[in-house]
């Protein structure tokens, strides 16, 4: 099965705008805020994007999974599934909330309430363009995230000119999150619908629950992590440590992408050795994508890598040939836990992603406790990662042959498969 490359492009470019407008708000924020309220806002969008790693990893990869079932079908399920976003979307909330009451006196407040407000859209804007997906569709996503970007951008000099500087750019990136919204509502149709929420519960609760238990390890690796080694290790190694972790987040976005294009197009498929061979080739040519991308920033010349990180540069530089180990497993991880998604082997997909949460958290505070470095650190967890696939190798499921859920969980069949 070939990848239709035009939507490969479109779904590359839409991850690109979208991660681009959250990177540049914190940048934006950072030159005119002063460090005490930068530090509530960086917290109050690290704790949103933790949230929306969460539901894209559960109403995300359902909404993906609904890619080949019959449309009536579909759109019934998505406008459920949908209905769930939007109970977790005031989520996003709570972080703001809780700091506005923690922490008064900062002059953060009204940039505080700012996010509570955008927080719960952006979530509801992302399930959209997961509904996009689905459909095959990331024109309508991309021309979202694209609305999004510009509005930023056009009102970001503007912002200048106003008294809280901070505030008036939340606000503005949040006129751009509505503005995304309303293009997506506009293209796809979707909205929440609850009163199928309790027979869509019913019928789809173990599979769903599993979702979301997988979201939420997902979540707390990167989070857990930045919380050891900001206890555990010096501030130089926690720092090259970071510095790493930002230099691969090209390489992050380019995984998510595909990722989220083959389990959408796999979901076509109806024969699990096409869906395995697929899955297969991906996995193999995002790991040496992974290597050639680490292998040119370890032959990088170190004035490039000052220009890049600054002093930080010098002990970073080190830690990238485990971060590239690192990087080289989750890369085939991701399509592994995909193929997992197709086979809605969802039981087996949590136990594998919560054992490498587990064993990478453990692994990084013995790291940080018994050598106190970036690169034991890096090590660990490739480790790791290692083993978990190791582990994969000797319970790979589907191999009769057939596609079929566990006990309990939805099936969703491609038209012509039931």
């Amino acid at each position: 099965m070939r990848l239709p490359p035009q939507r490969i492009v479109v779904s590359v470019l839409d991850q690109v705008v979208s991660s681009l407008t959250n990177v540049l708000l914190s940048i934006a924020v950072a030159r005119v805020a002063s460090p005490e309220v930068y530090a509530q806002v960086a917290i109050a969008v690290t704790t949103m994007l933790a949230l929306l790693t969460v539901t894209r990893q559960s109403v995300g990869a359902y909404l993906v999974s609904l890619g080949g079932a019959p449309r009536g079908l579909r759109e019934g399920r998505a406008a459920a599934a949908l209905g769930v976003q939007a109970v977790l979307a005031p989520l996003a909330a709570v972080a703001p909330c809780v700091l506005l009451v923690v922490a008064p006196g900062t002059g953060a407040g009204g940039v505080l309430i700012a996010l509570a407000v955008v927080g719960p859209l952006v979530l509801m804007q992302d399930a959209l363009r997961y509904v996009a997906t689905s459909r095959k569709r990331p024109g309508p996503a991309l021309l979202s995230d694209s609305v999004w970007l510009v509005v930023f951008l056009a009102a970001w000099p503007l912002g200048a000119r106003t008294g809280d500087r901070a505030l008036s750019l939340v606000v503005a990136w949040g006129l751009g999150a509505l503005a995304g919204y309303v293009v997506l509502l506009v293209a796809t149709g979707g909205r929440p619908a609850f009163r199928r929420l309790p027979a869509w519960w019913m019928q789809t609760r173990p599979a769903f629950t599993r979702l979301l238990g997988d979201g939420v390890a997902a979540a707390a690796v990167p989070l857990g992590i930045v919380a050891i080694i900001g206890v555990g290790l010096p501030l130089t190694q926690s720092g090259a440590y970071l510095a790493t972790a930002l230099l691969f987040g090209p390489v992050n976005v380019l995984l998510t992408v595909l990722s989220l294009v083959v389990s959408t197009e796999a979901e076509g498929v109806q024969n699990r050795r096409r869906a395995a061979r697929l899955f297969g080739w991906v996995g193999a040519g995002s790991a040496v994508a992974v290597a050639v991308y680490a292998l040119a920033l370890v032959l990088m010349p170190d004035s490039w890598g000052e220009a890049l990180l600054g002093p930080t540069w010098t002990a970073s530089s080190g830690v990238l040939p485990a971060r590239a180990a690192d990087g080289m497993g989750i890369a085939l991880l991701a399509v592994l836990y995909g193929y997992h998604r197709w086979l809605r082997r969802y039981d087996l997909q949590l136990w594998f992603r919560a054992g490498q949460a587990v064993g990478s958290l453990v692994a990084a505070v013995i790291a940080c406790l018994w050598l106190g470095t970036a690169v034991a650190v890096a090590a660990s967890t490739a480790g790791t990662v290692a083993v978990v696939l190791l582990v994969s190798v000797f319970l790979r499921p589907g191999r009769d042959g057939s596609r079929r859920g566990d006990v309990g969980a939805e099936v969703i069949l491609p038209e012509g498969a039931r």
